[in-house]
């Protein structure tokens, strides 16, 4: 199976946003190598990202994005 495809059936299945973190958690893929497939992912229509805010905000950036499934009739329309 296409590491492509691992992501967006574990991200569908989840149905809620998911972080790279998390996907690196439960996928064991590098975060650097994530982000490359999410950007791509992004720019074929097959996922989204929202901005949203980050559980622990000790140190560090406030905000993170997150990626989520976009719905069947949102891709065919693209």
């Amino acid at each position: 199976m296409k590491t492509t495809d691992r992501i967006y059936e574990w991200i569908a299945q989840q149905n809620r946003l998911v972080t790279i973190k998390e996907l690196h958690d439960n996928l064991d893929i590098k975060q650097s190598a994530l982000a490359g497939f999410l950007v791509g992912m992004c720019k074929s229509g097959r996922l989204v990202r929202e901005k949203i805010e980050r559980a622990t905000t000790s140190t560090g950036p406030k905000m993170q994005w997150a990626y989520k499934v976009v719905a069947q009739t949102q891709q065919s329309e693209a």
